[in-house]
C-alpha cells in the first residue's frame, strides 16, 4: 500500500504500525519519527508560524475571509505519487489541512479517484485509541494496531494507579492554556491527561 499522511498524529500512528516503508508522503508539519523527514512533503502552511500569538490568529481571520486556503496541498505531488490511502483530520481546519480540501482533491483528479482518504477526529483519549485501530483496518495492519493499543492502555492505567490516590486538595490545579492572544483553552483529551498524571 502507498500512503500519504497529511497529519503528524497520522504519521506517527503509521511508523508506530510498523507501515513506515510505505508512507510516501508527509505534510510540511511531519517531524517524527526522524525517518519520515526523508520523505517529499505535501503541504504547506500559508501561515507565519515565527509570528506572535494575535499575528497568527490575524493571518488567519484575514485568509478566512478572503476565502483562501490556510494550507496548500500539492496536488501535482500527490497525483504523481499515486498513493492508494491519505491519511488527514477532519477535527480543526486552522490546524491542518482541511479535511473538504482534501475530498475536493481526490475527487477532481482522475490520479487520485481511487485513492481511499481516512480521517482522524479525536475527542477524547480513548478516541485516539480508536483511532489507531481503525487505521490498523483501513491499512491491513490489525495485529499491529491491536499491540498498540494494548501497550498504550497499559501505560495509562500505569500512571492511573500511580495517581490515582492522591486527594484532590494535594493535585496541581492547572490551567490548560491553548493559544495566547486571544486566550484559548484546551479541551479534548488535554485535560484527561492533567487529570490521568494526577493534575485538576
Amino acid at each position: 500500500m502507498r500512503i500519504a499522511s497529511l497529519i503528524s498524529a497520522g504519521t506517527e500512528m503509521l511508523f508506530a504500525l510498523g507501515l513506515g516503508d510505505q508512507v510516501v508522503a508527509v505534510s510540511h508539519e511531519c517531524d517524527w519519527p526522524l525517518e519520515c523527514q526523508r520523505l517529499p512533503k505535501a503541504t504547506q502552511s500559508n501561515i507565519d508560524s515565527t509570528a506572535t500569538s494575535c499575528a497568527i490568529d490575524q493571518q488567519v481571520q484575514s485568509l478566512f475571509q478572503e476565502g483562501k486556503p490556510l494550507y496548500e496541498i500539492y496536488t501535482a505531488l500527490l497525483a504523481e505519487l499515486q498513493p492508494d490511502l491519505i491519511v488527514t483530520q477532519a477535527q480543526c481546519d486552522v490546524c491542518a489541512v482541511s479535511y473538504t480540501d482534501v475530498l475536493e482533491i481526490v475527487q477532481n483528479y482522475p490520479r487520485l479517484q481511487k485513492t481511499r482518504v481516512f480521517s482522524l477526529n479525536p475527542q477524547s483519549l480513548s478516541d485516539v485509541l480508536n483511532d489507531i485501530s481503525k487505521l490498523g483496518n483501513a491499512t491491513g495492519a490489525v495485529a499491529q494496531a491491536q499491540q498498540l493499543v494494548a501497550g498504550l492502555q497499559r501505560r495509562i492505567e500505569q500512571v492511573r494507579s500511580q495517581t490515582a490516590a492522591i486527594p484532590k486538595a494535594k493535585r496541581p490545579r492547572a490551567a490548560l492554556i491553548e493559544w495566547t492572544n486571544p486566550l484559548m483553552l484546551a479541551g479534548n483529551w488535554v485535560p484527561e491527561l492533567v487529570e490521568l498524571a494526577g493534575g485538576h
